[in-house]
């Protein structure tokens, strides 16, 4: 009963289609008896139907018919015959992240168990596993910055990657933390998306790095957050060989998380900032929307396979 009242046409101009066929077919006829009407007027009135019906054939007037069906049949599929609705579409948030990771040296201090490199590979984890939505970037950065994987909703690739991801493996050292934020936006210029949110996971910024990164990132729509990995105290930085890095004077170098600072500009700029800890409550604060984000259409749920239609169209199965 529901199909009888759900029925109706997709497109019900092609049944002016129907009308065509009728006027077709009155022209076929007229071509018929008109041949007999010719013969009347010198045959016995008696013998012309039977003569008219074996001179047409009682096999022509097939194709007629079979013309007729098959007009008839794809005007309806044309039409778009249809009584069952398709499924909705499945809505996803099309928000993005770009996650930077500080490779730099101190980031094999051990100030935090077991290093802070493995320490910020977790997080990173923690943040996979929490997005269930969007599209997620990663980026590596030292004295320059690298893509690791751009935007993408495949958070296990990225999870794969990142134990080949360390001090050791970048081309140059250094702390460059303005051209890994470089990198994300053109990222985000090359992606689908009209903003993204900035998670820097380091263990520290330049403090003079501050403006340049507010500036950047108010320019290309970004939202930086700072999730910080390491101690106040600090500690020596391991190397690969053995002993501990030492400067020019020769004294060991300790690193430690210039955390104070880094609380004082979040207090100071559109920043988010958090210390990293053993509990979700640090990636949970850094990733929680704030209203702005929400009304930025970037961030916005949106389809994620296009749909015509709602309705099944049952116009194939005719043809």
């Amino acid at each position: 009963m529901d199909s009888l009242l759900n029925f109706h046409f997709m497109r019900p101009l092609w049944l002016l289609g129907l009308p065509l066929l009728g006027l077709l077919l009155w022209q076929l006829w007229r071509r018929r008896v008109k041949p007999a009407s010719s013969w009347s007027k010198v045959i016995d009135p008696e013998l012309l139907p039977a003569l008219s019906e074996s001179a047409a054939g009682a096999g022509s007037k097939l194709p007629i018919w079979l013309l007729a069906a098959a007009w008839l049949l794809a005007v309806v599929a044309l039409a778009g015959p249809t009584w069952e609705k398709l499924p909705q579409p499945v809505y996803q948030k099309q928000d993005a992240l770009v996650i930077l990771l500080d490779l730099s040296p101190s980031m094999y201090a051990q100030d935090v168990e077991p290093s802070r490199l493995v320490r910020a590979q977790r997080e990173i984890r923690d943040v996979l596993r929490l997005r269930t939505e969007g599209m997620t970037a990663l980026v590596a950065y030292a004295a320059d910055a690298h893509v690791v994987t751009p935007l993408t909703d495949d958070g296990e690739t990225i999870s794969l990657l990142l134990p080949s991801l360390e001090p050791g493996t970048m081309p140059s050292i250094g702390n460059q933390p303005v051209r890994a934020l470089e990198l994300a936006a053109e990222l985000v210029v090359n992606s689908p998306v009209e903003s993204a949110r900035v998670l820097f996971v380091t263990d520290g910024i330049p403090a003079e790095d501050f403006t340049a990164l507010e500036q950047l990132a108010a320019g290309a729509s970004l939202h930086l957050s700072v999730l910080g990995i390491g101690t106040d105290t600090g500690a020596p930085i391991p190397l690969a060989r053995g002993g501990f890095l030492k400067d020019s004077s020769g004294a060991m170098v300790v690193a430690g998380l210039n955390d104070g600072q880094l609380a004082r500009w979040a207090l100071s700029a559109p920043v988010r900032y958090q210390r990293s800890v053993f509990s979700d409550r640090d990636i949970e604060q850094l990733l929680r929307p704030d209203p702005t984000e929400l009304a930025n259409p970037g961030v916005q749920a949106a389809a994620n396979q296009q749909r015509f239609d709602n309705w099944q169209d049952a116009g194939p199965w005719l043809v």
